[in-house]
């Protein structure tokens, strides 16, 4: 077979500097929690294949994981776990309870028996220290560590099997042993991607240091160029010399833990624009990558209409300035399949669909076409059922066992004749969401922070010179760390974070360590919190029963008076959806019926066919209806109704799981236009709806 699509991965490993070294001490412990359920595990799939991929290292992540590999690291969480339970403080074992059912319920904590019983002693009893002995928080400890164990490590420690094994009333002396047996863990996670790397198994990127959002450091009305509505802070001052630094000390500093300079870069956040793409070129970088929107943009022309995405996407594409660099689009709809869609399906399913997929896109051109999927390395596997073990388990092995298929690093592709090479006269500015940087910039809290930023760095110009070498430098990490992009993502209402205010305050210290370090007054704007919007799911919940008109595109205020109200994107967390349809769900019910109201139209959507699934759990059974919205008015034999138009209506039976539970039913929405998944909420839930007559009683994702 001449011909083979070329499968290009990337998996991007990083996490925000979580460090304050004024204090020296780690806030949050999620380097660790990373090293030893996924960064370890990730590599070990690829060791145990016969497919190559790339994985990008943030040099801010480098520094953290080497911290982590001794019992010492000054890490609040580690150093607490290390003393004996009847030695904690109240508020000490508060915070390890807080910290230790950090953990996804359904993937994470059910699978362990003893930790799914404290999980319920903690939701029956909203989850007072006091409700735990000290044997139980000993447990809990040890159960929640082993809970981020990835598979791989379970498998090869044997510690951690006997622990496992053993389920139960845990001794000190084992905590420590596997405290002690996991840091050991921490130092092999370097080890073994240099050691793939230089077998020819994968490629290994970068980032700039503390992953900036470059293009905006640059120029920050770079914003402007595919969000034009965009509000712009208050930036006086040029902030381009620090995305240069961010550069090239990053690379750097990669050097110096791999031993060579790396030819690809992960942008962070996909962000490119056309002055940072002259900023890599002239630093030796021959690739970079960004998203498919990105490079619709900048084309100007719509890659989700097959016929453009099949004559201009699979291609290698290249921008010069004075030298060549190539640009890799990931795919969106692949890459959040992986994300976002297959950690609730069998993994045969989800397997057979990728390839599926692949191999329409290999069969609708007449060329070798490149495939580029990126997304996190580490945030999605906690959705899928054992880390995602058996997922990646048959996927690679159905990747390297496809003729048509050749999984390859981004570097065996950048030469190969065989895939077209199209030129991009001009990069517009964007990011992997949404073409754009609206997560990053627009909104009052985001705007603050930049805000913040520029005022800091005037104060830097103006006192650098009072302090000394040893100062200076520390001074312009503190900076450096704040134009990460991971602050900016927190603040506003795109994401929600239980540690949301944690975020805020360690941003603000680095900007307060600054001002002390120069040995001026620390301004007063610094103590006081940026965050103040708070995203969740449940807006409010109904207030009584509702039987609002489905068939009739007039919609009284009344009909609705007593609905509830969810935020269908809350669950985003770390991760972000491609698509951006769903947005709220007015619901309630009556005896007979659950009824549901979305305010976005479906019927503008692209497409000939277009299905709107819903999804409904209970106790007993699983109901999904497909809908499909292109018919307008729906009478389905089931009982069910809708009306799409301007506004959605729907109303589906549930008087006989009334009857027969008294109990909740759980809901999730499916969006696909032409059998292609575009949008899908909530993300990782579902939203829970109790269709019992006591409107007093609580409800949660």
């Amino acid at each position: 077979m001449d011909r083979k699509l070329h499968l290009t991965m990337l998996w991007h490993q990083h996490q925000p500097y979580y460090k304050d070294d004024s204090e020296n001490i780690y806030h949050m412990p999620w380097v660790y929690m990373h090293a030893i359920k996924d960064y370890y595990e990730m590599a070990r799939h690829i060791e145990n294949s016969n497919v190559k991929a790339t994985f990008n290292y943030v040099p801010s992540l480098l520094l953290q994981l080497e911290d982590y590999t001794s019992l010492d690291v000054p890490d609040k969480f580690i150093q607490l776990l290390k003393k004996p339970v009847d030695s904690l403080t109240f508020d000490e074992k508060e915070f390890i309870v807080n910290q230790c059912f950090m953990a996804n319920q359904y993937t994470m904590i059910k699978p362990l028996d003893r930790y799914n019983k404290l999980y319920e002693i903690k939701s029956i009893k909203s989850g007072g220290v006091s409700n735990f002995t000290n044997d139980d928080i000993l447990d809990l400890e040890v159960l929640y560590l082993l809970s981020w164990t990835g598979v791989f490590i379970r498998q090869e420690d044997p510690l951690i099997k006997d622990l496992l094994l053993k389920g139960r009333d845990y001794y000190e002396s084992e905590k420590l042993k596997l405290l002690t047996n996991l840091a050991k863990w921490v130092e092999k996670v370097i080890y073994i991607h240099k050691k793939l790397e230089s077998e020819g198994k994968i490629e290994l990127t970068t980032t700039p240091f503390y992953h900036p959002i470059t293009p905006l450091l640059i120029d920050i009305n770079s914003a402007y160029e595919s969000f034009k509505d965009v509000t712009i802070p208050n930036v006086d001052n040029n902030l381009s010399q620090d995305a240069v630094v961010h550069l090239k000390e990053g690379l750097d500093k990669f050097q110096d833990y791999f031993g060579f300079k790396p030819i690809g870069l992960w942008p962070a956040e996909g962000s490119i624009s056309q002055k940072a793409v002259e900023l890599w070129c002239e630093n030796d970088i021959r690739w970079i990558a960004s998203d498919e929107e990105v490079l619709a943009n900048s084309l100007k022309c719509n890659l989700k209409d097959p016929k453009n995405r099949y004559k201009l996407y699979y291609r290698r594409y290249q921008v010069h300035n004075n030298k060549k660099i190539n640009i890799f689009f990931r795919d969106k709809f692949l890459s959040d399949l992986i994300g976002f869609t297959y950690s609730s399906w069998k993994t045969e399913d989800a397997v057979e669909d990728f390839i599926k997929h692949l191999r329409n896109i290999y069969n609708s051109v007449n060329f070798s076409p490149n495939v580029s999927v990126i997304l996190d390395g580490e945030n999605a596997w906690e959705y899928y059922n054992n880390n995602a073990y058996e997922f990646f388990t048959l996927l690679y092995k159905r990747l390297g066992s496809e003729d048509f298929i050749s999984c390859d690093t981004f570097k065996d592709v950048l030469d190969n004749t065989a895939i077209p090479e199209e030129a991009v006269q001009s990069i517009q500015a964007g990011s992997w969401i949404m073409g754009n940087f609206k997560i990053w910039i627009g909104h009052s809290e985001k705007n603050t922070a930049w805000e913040y930023i520029s005022l800091t760095r005037n104060a830097i110009e103006k006192n650098i010179a009072k302090v000394d070498e040893n100062t200076a430098k520390q001074i312009y990490k503190e900076l450096y760390i704040s134009e990460g992009s991971d602050w900016f993502w927190w603040f506003g209402d795109d994401h929600f974070s239980a540690q949301a205010e944690v975020f805020d305050k360690l941003f603000r210290t680095h900007l307060v360590n600054i001002y002390k370090l120069l040995k001026l007054n620390v301004p007063a704007y610094l103590y006081n919190p940026i965050k103040k919007s708070s995203k969740t799911g449940g807006i409010r919940k109904p207030s009584y029963y509702i039987t609002p008109k489905i068939d009739s595109i007039n919609t009284s205020f009344f009909d609705w008076s007593s609905s509830g109200e969810y935020d269908l994107k809350a669950d985003a967390g770390s991760m972000h959806a491609g698509g951006d349809i769903f947005k709220k769900l007015i619901y309630g019910f009556d005896s007979d019926n659950l009824y549901l109201r979305f305010d976005t139209p479906f019927n503008d959507i692209q497409g000939e066919k277009i299905v709107l699934q819903i999804n409904v759990f209970s106790k007993e059974e699983t109901s999904s209806y497909a809908l499909n919205v292109r018919d307008k008015i729906i009478n389905l034999d089931n009982g069910v109704k809708a009306l799409f138009d301007k506004v959605t209506k729907i109303s589906i039976p549930i008087k006989e799981i009334r009857e027969l539970y008294k109990d909740k039913i759980y809901i999730q929405f499916v969006l696909k236009a032409d059998n292609k998944i575009i949008d899908q909420a909530p993300l990782y839930n579902k939203i829970e709806v109790d269709i019992i007559e006591n409107f007093q009683s609580d409800w949660m994702v």
